[in-house]
């Protein structure tokens, strides 16, 4: 049924593409996961008040954040 309604699909290479999609896609997630954290422990750590208090670093790194958010 499947070949009647698209003829010129190939079943074995979606199942190739499908996989390789979830793979970018859980690849760019972690990435973005690790980035985020790291950002985030960073924006935490030189705030007022912070174990590594430095207002210049906290500013540019606020800055990098607000840009991408």
């Amino acid at each position: 049924m499947l070949n009647e309604l698209f003829p010129n699909v190939v079943i074995e290479d979606l199942l190739v593409a499908t996989g390789e999609t979830f793979y970018m896609t859980l690849l760019a997630l972690v990435g973005t996961v690790i980035i985020g954290v790291l950002l985030g422990l960073l924006l935490y750590l030189t705030s007022n008040g912070g174990l590594w208090e430095n207002k210049i670093l906290n500013f540019i790194v606020a800055t990098i954040v607000n840009v991408f958010r």
